[in-house]
C-alpha cells in the first residue's frame, strides 16, 4: 500500500513539474526527429522542400524566421498558411529586445504538415532571386504521448556556409 501511494505521488509530482515548466523533457531512447531540408530558386520562388526524418508521426512547420535584410531584398511575398508576427514582451523579450529582433527577423508564423519520410515544399514566392542569400531558420513540433517535442531546422540560402 505505500508503494502505492508512493508512486500515485511521484506521478502527481511529475505532472505538476512538467505542467510549471512544460520545457522539461520525457525522453525515449530512439531516435530524435528531425527535419532534413533544401531548396531551389526560380524565377519568382525560392521553393524550401522539407523531409521529416525519424518519426514515424507528423510534425507541423509552426514558425519561420527570416533575416529582415533577406526579406526585404528578395521581395518575399505572401507564403500560404504563414502570417508575419512581431514578437513581443509577451514572449519573453525586453521591449528594447523585442524592437531588435524585429527590425532584423522576420517572425512567420503559421502551420504547416510534415508527413514522416515524404518531401514536401513551401513555395516563397519572390520579386528577384538574385543575390539572394541568408540563413532560414524553421521551428517544428511533433505531438506525442507527453507533450511531444519541439526542435528546429536551418536552410542556408545563397553562399551562405554552414554555422
Amino acid at each position: 500500500m505505500k508503494i502505492l501511494i508512493i508512486l500515485i505521488v511521484l506521478v502527481v509530482l511529475g505532472f505538476v513539474l512538467y505542467r510549471l515548466n512544460p520545457m522539461i523533457a520525457i525522453t525515449t531512447s530512439g531516435p530524435v526527429p528531425s527535419v532534413k531540408s533544401d531548396y531551389t530558386l526560380t524565377e519568382s520562388s525560392l521553393v524550401l522542400t522539407l523531409l521529416l526524418e525519424n518519426s514515424d508521426k507528423p510534425s507541423t512547420v509552426t514558425t519561420l524566421w527570416v533575416p529582415e535584410s533577406m526579406y526585404a531584398s528578395a521581395g518575399f511575398g505572401e507564403i500560404d498558411g504563414f502570417r508575419h508576427v512581431p514578437v513581443t514582451v509577451d514572449d519573453g523579450y525586453t521591449q528594447e529586445a523585442a524592437n531588435q529582433r524585429n527590425r532584423e527577423v522576420r517572425n512567420l508564423v503559421g502551420a504547416h504538415l510534415l508527413e514522416p519520410e515524404v518531401p514536401t515544399e513551401i513555395v516563397v514566392p519572390i520579386r528577384s532571386a538574385s543575390n539572394l542569400e541568408g540563413n532560414i531558420t524553421g521551428l517544428f513540433e511533433s505531438k506525442g504521448t507527453f507533450g511531444g517535442s519541439t526542435s528546429y531546422f536551418r536552410i542556408n540560402i545563397g553562399a551562405v556556409p554552414d554555422a
